[in-house]
């Protein structure tokens, strides 16, 4: 590695240590926010869990922002265009609860359609960051992981039952290590040197 290559990512460390801090704590309290908002609805569906839901999917936004702020995934257009889909999937998602809490009917289209912008923006974001190799470690596996725990637990996520609630809830939690990946990288662990 050149000296001047190893100047320019500390730089950019620097730069984006504290944004990335804060944008995994956003991403990381928005994952606790919307699992809790799930073992709500379970137990007791009112509009009040919907909106908790709506605000949760808001904060998960910050996972990809964070991503996008880090430099993680690298410059390339697919990995921005990647991370701007997972983002925008979180945020038609917090339209769907938000939807939902006003009308009482379920926006299963828009829940559908942005589950699958979160599933294909952060598979080609996971992608681009195992490529970049900024990220050393297991913080460079869990952008992909946010996108591949979709694969065996999306199948649950009609359900209105407690394993419903489980699955959706466990596919949240990678959200949190994610918010926790973007946190350490913040604090400038997790780069590659």
């Amino acid at each position: 590695m050149t000296e001047t290559t190893a100047t320019t990512r500390t730089t950019g460390q620097r730069r984006a240590g504290p944004a990335t801090a804060a944008w995994g704590g956003v991403c990381a309290a928005g994952a606790v926010a919307y699992s809790a908002a799930v073992l709500w609805l379970t137990a007791q569906p009112t509009p009040g869990a919907l909106l908790l839901a709506a605000a949760g999917s808001v904060l998960l936004a910050g996972g990809p922002v964070g991503l996008l702020r880090a430099g993680a995934a690298g410059s390339g257009r697919a990995a921005r265009a990647g991370l701007a889909v997972a983002a925008g999937g979180w945020l038609l998602a917090a339209a769907a609860n938000a939807v939902e809490a006003a009308v009482g009917v379920e926006a299963v289209a828009l829940f559908v359609t942005s589950t699958v912008l979160v599933l294909l923006g952060m598979l080609v974001a996971g992608t681009a960051v195992l490529r970049a190799r900024r990220w050393r470690g297991w913080r460079r596996g869990t952008p992909l992981l946010c996108a591949l725990w979709l694969f065996p637990v999306a199948g649950l996520f009609g359900r209105d039952d407690l394993v419903g609630a489980l699955g959706l809830v466990s596919w949240l939690l990678t959200w949190a290590v994610l918010g926790a990946a973007l946190l350490g990288a913040g604090r400038g662990a997790g780069w590659s040197r």
